[in-house]
């Protein structure tokens, strides 16, 4: 039985490299989290020397740290109502893992059958997140999603009504992927059919349930300056980006898995971030 470590012992490892000033080589076991319509399967990770310049730039980080940063921002609130764009039957948040501070918690997504097999303690809003969202202006303390920016139409209508249902002060975070990393640039590119075999054949488990949703990456860049430019402009008051370097998409065909590696590591030093895989975008109102 593998061993999974978990975010809090990733960090303690992290924490003695860096206080050792060496990489530490591991055998990383990743439970990927459930999304709308999808579970991940557990993945193998491979043998990593995790460089410890630059641990917070690896995509695996972003993963495991997903769910303690939303955590972390609802510290910052006394009593927030929070909004999670597509989170379907399996939000982020169990009702026993909730934050202790929570007013409400309630839960979007496109399907209201998806809905109607959420947790009976959430609350629940069937539509999509480019419709008309008058009715909740101004409702929210915080609103974050998660892989859900890239299947969105208009990046813009998205980011625009998540502002309009923010309250003043109110926090907006998202973790996506972006373009132009090969695989979502491919994604991106080729027609849609095409894109699921691919998809079906490096990550089996998909293939399972086959379910692929339509890839628009609108607004999901890896530029850090453009996005920052694009979001200030529809009227938040501070952007923030954290970008992450690398994918698992090609652990299972071995001369691509070392490329992948190789250069994962590069852009993790040079910090490209036109080429960043995955982003956390912060936002405020």
């Amino acid at each position: 039985m593998p061993i999974i470590y978990s975010p809090a012992a990733c960090r303690a490892y992290t924490w003695l490299a860096e206080r050792l000033k060496c990489g530490i080589k591991m055998e990383m076991y990743v439970w990927q989290a459930y999304f709308p319509f999808r579970m991940l399967e557990i993945t193998q990770m491979d043998l990593v020397t995790l460089n410890t310049d630059y641990p917070d730039k690896d995509y695996r980080v972003a993963f495991h740290g997903f769910p303690d940063t939303v955590r972390e921002i609802c510290t910052s609130y006394e009593h927030p109502d929070i909004f999670e764009i597509g989170g379907g039957r399996r939000p982020l948040f169990m009702p026993d893992q909730w934050p202790d501070n929570l007013n409400s918690y309630t839960i979007n997504d496109i399907d209201q059958q998806e809905l109607d097999l959420a947790p009976a303690q959430n609350k629940t809003q069937c539509f999509d997140i480019c419709d008309t969202v008058e009715h909740l202006n101004n409702s929210y303390d915080i609103i974050f999603s998660r892989f859900v920016g890239e299947h969105v139409r208009d990046g813009e209508k998205m980011h625009r009504n998540i502002l309009s249902m923010l309250r003043p002060g109110g926090t907006a975070f998202h973790f996506v992927p972006t373009l132009y990393s090969l695989p979502f640039f491919v994604n991106w590119l080729v027609p849609e059919t095409f894109a699921r075999q691919v998809l079906f054949v490096v990550n089996p488990s998909r293939g399972k349930m086959k379910v692929k949703f339509p890839a628009h990456y609108s607004w999901c860049r890896g530029s850090n300056s453009a996005m920052q430019k694009r979001l200030k402009e529809l009227g938040y008051s501070s952007v923030h980006i954290d970008r992450f370097y690398g994918h698992h998409y090609f652990q299972k065909i071995p001369v691509l898995k070392g490329f992948e590696r190789t250069t994962r590591n590069l852009l993790r030093k040079t910090d490209l971030t036109p080429f960043g895989s995955y982003a956390y975008i912060t936002v405020k109102k």
